[in-house]
């Protein structure tokens, strides 16, 4: 039986209930029937349509696994929502009840951190997030970066004149890192590379992303990779019709355009669903959380189209490589660093990937006092091992030594060619101090 609740929002449509049962079970799936879900109540909230193909849809169709996987639970989705009307969706399904609030994009995360604080008991998850907030907010962030490194190397080894373009939607954070990826590992693959990173400033006008790769192909660019939902598969269609080469990403976009030789896949569906999960079971932590190729989020599709073999079977073998130490590398979402004790917030922390790592950058937003401080820094990779805590102190001194000149003394008139320059220094916070002495 299917019902549909009242929420108050303003120009937002709330589906019906996504309620749903099968007929066949797992073992897992009876345990989940012997439980009682009715209190839970989840509802999803899309920028995008719900059937766009790619990035809402994922949302969308983790909330109708959801409803399936919580018998008895309520679930339902908005799409398509304006941005004015983010913080009145979020406090609509709030008054009404639900238990657990995602919004899927990082154009969200203003509003959720602003919403959240006014429902301390509602569980709030924001995805493509670089951070979250304590106590009920919970920022997940796609591996978005891992997914730019992957398109950045496929792009790179195919490039021959060794120019690329980036069409990405919004300059939102999380757009802004995946296009960080694709210039990072376009460099480590061939430092020559060029990036030209351009946003359309649209998730779903198919029309913007043909006039940026027009644009592109003037600047002599041969590939193009996109990241811009609906939007991005009008960048597709227009390296059909100019004859440039394309990597997908999120989707798989090998399925759109001949140009399309392979996708990296950014699965957001199991992201949702592995969140809601945690949710469900109260494991979720708030914060921020990375999710990516350990748990199946990030992986690539099979190479197809007019391009299959543009790569060498060395290069494939590269990329497959790269996207396997993405799987078994440093797991960021374990990453602590502790500032004289005290652990360092996630969102203060920047992360850059490097080969086989990452280079991790941290500057304290207020000067440091006068005296000794301690960093310590503790991180896993995929599979739980931990790497030895590494620990460094230093000593901050702001306070200059003093010196006193004793001789020869000020005012003095000698008719003497040699004379001895004599005084004392001090300095009660470090030593040795070192002098220097300069005539005229």
């Amino acid at each position: 039986m299917k019902k549909v609740i009242a929420l108050v929002l303003s120009l937002v449509m709330v589906l019906g209930l996504l309620a749903g049962c099968g007929n066949k079970q797992s073992d897992s799936d009876k345990k989940k029937d012997e439980k009682d879900y009715s209190n839970v109540k989840i509802g999803v909230m899309l920028s995008g349509s719900a059937n766009d193909g790619g990035w809402s849809q994922m949302a969308a169709d983790a909330a109708k696994a959801a409803s399936k996987d919580y018998p008895g639970s309520t679930v339902n989705y908005s799409e398509s929502i304006s941005a004015t009307d983010y913080e009145s969706t979020m406090r609509g399904y709030a008054d009404a009840g639900y238990t657990i609030i995602v919004s899927h994009g990082a154009e969200f995360l203003d509003a959720a951190k602003l919403v959240s604080k006014e429902y301390p008991n509602i569980t709030f998850i924001c995805t493509s997030a670089q951070s979250g907030q304590e106590p009920n907010l919970t920022g997940i962030d796609f591996a978005t970066y891992q997914l730019g490194f992957l398109n950045g190397a496929a792009c790179a080894m195919a490039t021959k004149t060794k120019k690329i373009g980036a069409v990405g939607s919004n300059e939102i954070d999380s757009i802004i890192a995946w296009c960080n990826g694709v210039i990072a590992c376009a460099k480590y693959i061939d430092p020559e590379c060029e990036v030209f990173p351009v946003y359309t400033g649209s998730y779903d006008d198919a029309l913007k992303a043909k006039q940026a790769v027009d644009a592109l192909q003037q600047k002599g660019v041969d590939i193009v990779t996109q990241n811009a939902d609906a939007c991005g598969v009008g960048a597709v269609q227009e390296c059909d019709a100019l004859g440039l080469m394309n990597v997908g990403a999120v989707s798989d976009q090998t399925t759109i355009g001949e140009s399309c030789f392979i996708s990296v896949i950014q699965d957001a569906q199991l992201g949702i669903t592995t969140a809601i999960e945690q949710a469900v079971e109260g494991t979720l932590k708030p914060g921020f959380v990375s999710m990516g190729a350990s748990v199946g989020v990030i992986t690539l599709t099979g190479y197809a189209g007019k391009y299959a073999d543009v790569l060498s079977k060395e290069q494939k073998a590269t990329l497959q490589d790269l996207w396997q130490k993405s799987y078994d590398g440093v797991d960021l979402s374990t990453l602590v660093v502790k500032q004289d004790g005290v652990a360092v917030a996630s969102s203060a922390i920047t992360s850059t990937a490097i080969a086989n790592g990452y280079q991790v950058t941290y500057t304290p937003a207020t000067a440091l006092k006068d005296g000794s401080h301690t960093v310590t820094v503790d991180c896993r990779d995929h599979d739980g091992n931990a790497a030895a805590q590494k620990t460094t102190t230093f000593k901050v001194d702001t306070v200059p030594p003093t010196l006193t000149i004793t001789a020869p003394v000020a005012g003095l008139i000698t008719a003497s060619p040699a004379q001895t320059v004599a005084g004392t220094t001090n300095d009660a916070t470090s030593s040795p101090v070192t002098i220097s002495i300069t005539l005229n």
